[in-house]
């Protein structure tokens, strides 16, 4: 079976692209802690390694490690290596994080799985929490598709037992819960205590002034054909100076389970050019400018809340 980045180019996800740079955007609030570029970034680039690339050049971050666990396919991430600042560390993540050094460097962490939420990847979290100082920053990426038939759904509660630990799975779950976006909440509920508790455990009798606090700042979901959901937040202690004064975009960051979907209308190059030149400063809904009249009114309201982080392809001769 092919690798889920010989399927599909992650470049060009449309609503993958938005949250992107949505995270990107919000990351510049970190500087009220420390410079963002005297960060370490560690992710998974797959052979295109576009966060790598955008947060190497929107945010300055030189310090890069890629976690790669198709070894086989060495030669191919290897060539595609973007900067010299990147460096490739291969095998699977549980295997791979606990080797890593210099923790004591602020730590921006993006495990962005293609599958769905499983023990290993509880024990990736864990490992970071562990680790991380305060100032870092967590985010996590999963599916959560149930499958698109009723009748998927108890399959989808069963599954979700059987990867997970019994202790993770909410008691008096029922399979009708999973329906919609109903997985992505329950996994952000389970993602967050499991951060929660873990923090827990490593304070254990610190005290609350060495207390490693965490506060959410991201609840996306999309689906660029499967659903996915990116649950995350900044880890921080009451002595970190800058920690409360960061200031994060509310149109799209949240503190809890009330998720910001990204939806990516479609729209003519001619109508986004035209409702650009009404943004921001449209003082009424968009819809009720004549010559936008034509367009649907959930596109219309879907665009004025994504548009600074539109994504745009185009086709050129190199």
């Amino acid at each position: 079976m092919k690798a889920s980045y010989e399927r599909i180019n992650y470049a060009l996800r449309p609503a993958k692209n938005v949250q992107r740079k949505m995270i990107c955007d919000s990351l510049r609030g970190l500087a009220h802690i420390a410079d963002v570029n005297s960060y370490r970034y560690i992710g998974f680039g797959s052979p295109y390694f576009s966060d790598f690339i955008l947060f190497h050049k929107q945010l300055g971050i030189q310090d890069m490690i890629s976690i790669e666990r198709d070894e086989a396919k060495q030669r191919r991430f290897d060539f595609n290596i973007p900067f010299s600042c990147v460096k490739m560390k291969y095998g699977p993540s549980i295997a791979v994080l606990p080797g890593i050094e210099d923790w004591d460097k602020r730590t921006i962490l993006w495990l962005d799985y293609d599958g769905p939420l499983s023990r290993d990847m509880l024990a990736d979290v864990e490992t970071f929490l562990a680790k991380a100082v305060s100032g870092s920053v967590i985010i996590v990426s999963v599916e959560v598709d149930p499958g698109k038939e009723a009748g998927n759904w108890k399959d989808a509660l069963a599954d979700l037992k059987r990867r997970l630990p019994d202790q993770s799975v909410p008691g008096g779950l029922k399979a009708r819960d999973l329906a919609g976006w109903g997985l992505s909440g329950v996994v952000r509920g389970i993602v967050d205590d499991h951060i929660r508790a873990m923090l827990k455990q490593r304070n254990g009798g610190s005290g609350r002034k060495g207390e490693l606090l965490y506060r959410q700042l991201f609840n996306f979901q999309y689906a660029d054909g499967a659903k996915m959901l990116t649950v995350g937040g900044l880890l921080y202690d009451s002595g970190l100076a800058g920690a409360r004064a960061c200031r994060f975009d509310p149109s799209f960051t949240r503190d809890g389970s009330d998720a910001f979907t990204i939806q990516v209308p479609k729209l003519t190059n001619r109508e986004i050019r035209y409702l650009d030149s009404l943004l921001p400063n449209a003082v009424a809904r968009l819809s009720e400018h004549p010559d936008a009249q034509h367009i649907p009114v959930e596109d219309l309201d879907d665009y004025q809340e994504i548009y600074r982080f539109f994504p745009t392809f185009s086709e050129a001769e190199l």
